[in-house]
């Protein structure tokens, strides 16, 4: 069954079938870039590698300034949350209730509406389809 995918058709790609003759083979190594040396290729990639390692020790020297300043950032913001908390207007019991049954009532209001709308394309659903089947 060579040549045939597991459905029985014939295979599309010419690699299931044997293989494929291309008319220019790929050559060994080459340069991909003809206009550039492979000296100046060899260089740039040693600074390439040089550049990556600098930013690295840059980031890790970084991340240790970050975790040395990181109770002093801590209590910072502690101390910004509770002054802001402070300034925070809070409703009274009263106002809670109040907007608590609202929400209430407004749940089982839509839950109502949705069932009588529910219910409505129910019936029209189901009278069509006697309609048709009749």
């Amino acid at each position: 069954t060579q040549g045939r995918r597991f459905n029985g058709r014939p295979a599309v790609s010419k690699t299931a079938c044997g293989g494929s003759n291309p008319s220019a083979p790929a050559s060994g190594l080459s340069n991909p870039h003809p206009g550039i040396r492979l000296k100046s290729l060899i260089t740039m990639s040693k600074k390439l590698v040089v550049a990556m390692e600098s930013e690295t020790r840059l980031e890790k020297a970084q991340f240790g300034q970050n975790v040395s300043g990181l109770p002093a950032r801590i209590k910072n913001y502690v101390d910004d949350l509770r002054s802001e908390m402070r300034r925070v207007t809070w409703p009274s019991w009263k106002q809670v209730r109040a907007t608590t049954v609202v929400v209430i009532v407004a749940v089982f209001a839509f839950a109502a509406f949705f069932f009588v709308v529910d219910l409505a394309i129910t019936r029209l659903i189901t009278k069509i389809f006697d309609t048709f089947t009749k």
